[in-house]
């Protein structure tokens, strides 16, 4: 008989689950480091789990970015009508869900993928002009939401773009670090 060997991810994924449960069973308030466990499992190994398994082909994998295009959509949209009809007057943050305003910068953060990914494949200058007219307006509602976390996060992301597609820039800002370490020590 021959043994087959399990996929690199799933021996990751039990790697993970055995050393939590291990975590769980040293822990000195071992309630406490379940329910941690669990939110970690929940947020971090299950997903990577359930995705390397559903998004197994190009077409799921495109229907995923075409999901995460409409709810960044829906989200936006929403975040634009809600300044304009509720927010406008009073120069109130813009609050997407309720008054906790970090949860709603992340996920457009997070759901922005979609219409990044699909902006790098658009075919023809009518896909793309809608789709950075999108991203435009997600950028919109960031700044509207006026928190710094949002904020910062956006700019690293256009940071990373501009690393990552301008080559270039990577000698700029190495020489910058280095003269400004130069400088620090003289």
């Amino acid at each position: 008989l021959k043994r087959e060997k399990l996929p690199k991810p799933v021996s990751f994924l039990l790697v993970i689950i055995s050393l939590g449960i291990l975590n769980i069973i040293f822990s000195e308030n071992q309630w406490e480091a379940f329910k941690a466990m669990a939110l970690f499992l929940m947020s971090g190994a299950m997903v990577f789990g359930l995705t390397f398994y559903i998004l197994n082909s190009k077409q799921k994998q495109n229907l995923f970015f075409i999901l995460c295009t409409a709810c960044f959509s829906i989200l936006t949209f929403f975040g634009i009508a809600k300044f304009i009809f509720v927010t406008s007057n009073s120069l109130k943050p813009v609050s997407l869900f309720y008054d906790n305003p970090i949860p709603a910068g992340a996920i457009l953060i997070l759901l922005s993928i979609g219409p990044l990914k699909l902006l790098f494949e658009a075919k023809t200058n009518k896909e793309k002009g809608a789709l950075i007219g999108l991203l435009a307006l997600g950028i919109i509602v960031l700044i509207l939401i006026g928190k710094k976390g949002p904020l910062i996060a956006l700019a690293v992301m256009v940071l990373v773009y501009v690393f990552f597609y301008f080559k270039y820039f990577w000698v700029l800002a190495l020489a910058f670090l280095f003269s400004l370490g130069l400088g620090y020590q003289f």
